[in-house]
């Protein structure tokens, strides 16, 4: 609704869109949660702590939180797995940089976990055992219907939606540069405060990072929401948006690298919102 409003975005494990196929996940973590015998299905409310629902549906993220390849690697183990560069679709729009620092994202230096039985009991049931319940049905409404283009202005037209970011900046790379051209004579960039503010309009806007593996929202969403992006800019900002993958194993959970085996996952995405700030 307001394109022009935030100076740079940074969409790291997201998207702009709940895809039916993170729609279908979502109702199965629901079911799971609410088949709880403390369910009340008319009030819609629990009547006590549903313990057996939260160890249900803990155990059905596990499945979707991580990829394949973490768990066929048993990289929940520790020590250390290496992805390969061209796994996941890392190659598919991201940067150069993206590509060049795709192998060994994952595990090194801790300790991990015994067994697989061992990290779904410690890593996700144990992590939603004593969450209150009534806020993840909550947070499972929102983001089931999450949508940019659910509003007034744009009435579900997703490509106008994020076309509105790559137009709004385009007009404001057209201001900078009329304000260039009418402060020097028609030279652009003939001082340095007229370059100043012709680099005020260019440089990626908004970086869009999921992370190669993950199940919830996958590469090639996040490359046609990069796309829709640019595309509104109509040719006067074809690079509004990018598209930078994390090379990780770790699926969604490398969107979050506050866990023990995750630092070089939160230096890549540390280096890029960086770079993205400065520019």
């Amino acid at each position: 609704l307001f394109p022009g409003a935030v100076a740079r975005v940074a969409a790291v494990c997201g998207a702009a869109r709940c895809s039916p196929q993170n729609q279908v996940f979502l109702k199965g973590v629901r079911a799971a949660l609410v088949a709880d015998g403390a369910w009340d299905p008319v009030a819609e409310r629990f009547t006590e702590h549903p313990t057996r629902g939260l160890e249900a549906l803990a155990t059905v993220y596990a499945g979707w939180g991580l990829s394949n390849e973490f768990y066929r690697n048993e990289a929940f183990r520790g020590g250390g797995t290496r992805l390969d560069d061209n796994a996941g679709g890392i190659r598919a729009g991201g940067s150069a940089a993206a590509g060049a620092e795709a192998g060994g994202l994952d595990t090194a230096g801790w300790a991990g976990f015994a067994d697989l039985e061992d990290f779904v009991a410690r890593s996700y049931v144990g992590g939603f055992s004593s969450d209150e319940p009534h806020n993840l049905l909550a947070m499972l409404g929102m983001w089931d219907g999450g949508d940019v283009s659910r509003n007034p202005l744009h009435q579900g037209d997703f490509g106008a939606a994020l076309g509105a970011i790559g137009q709004a900046v385009s007009q404001v790379r057209r201001r900078t540069l009329g304000e260039s051209h009418g402060s020097n004579n028609g030279e652009v960039g003939a001082s340095p405060g007229s370059t100043k503010r012709v680099l005020l309009g260019a440089g990626t806007r908004v970086l869009v990072m999921p992370c190669a593996t993950d199940r919830y929202f996958e590469v090639p969403e996040s490359q046609r929401e990069v796309e829709l992006i640019n595309q509104g800019s109509g040719g006067d900002a074809p690079d509004v948006a990018q598209l930078v993958p994390i090379p990780s194993t770790w699926g969604h959970r490398a969107g979050d690298p506050s866990r023990p085996g995750q630092l070089k996952q939160g230096a890549f995405i540390a280096s890029h919102v960086k770079e993205l700030l400065l520019v």
